[in-house]
């Protein structure tokens, strides 16, 4: 029982070297990650592009009221589309 409190206590000191009575420092290397490389902000913003699409004409499949399947022909209309494009803000 002695000598494994004794090797559980050299584990815990084998890195310690004692520099006066009481005091002591862990000279154990440490090994630390890198510094993350954080690249510079790019300049620009986000615009808002509404666009004109057509919509072909096709058959939709919808709920009535009594929740029964009906087939519905949707006729061919135009829709607007909201995209978001980045614009850059670098000028060359």
């Amino acid at each position: 029982m002695k000598t494994i409190a004794f090797a559980a206590l050299l584990a815990v000191t084998a890195g310690a070297v004692h520099a006066a009575p009481g005091y002591y420092y862990n000279a154990t290397p440490r090994y630390y990650e890198p510094a993350p490389v954080y690249a510079p902000a790019d300049r620009g913003h986000w615009e808002n592009v509404t666009t004109r699409s057509w919509v072909p004409a096709h058959w939709e499949v919808r709920r009535d009221q009594w929740g029964r399947e009906v087939r519905v022909f949707e006729r061919g209309h135009e829709t607007f589309l909201t995209n978001r494009v980045w614009v850059d803000g670098r000028r060359w």
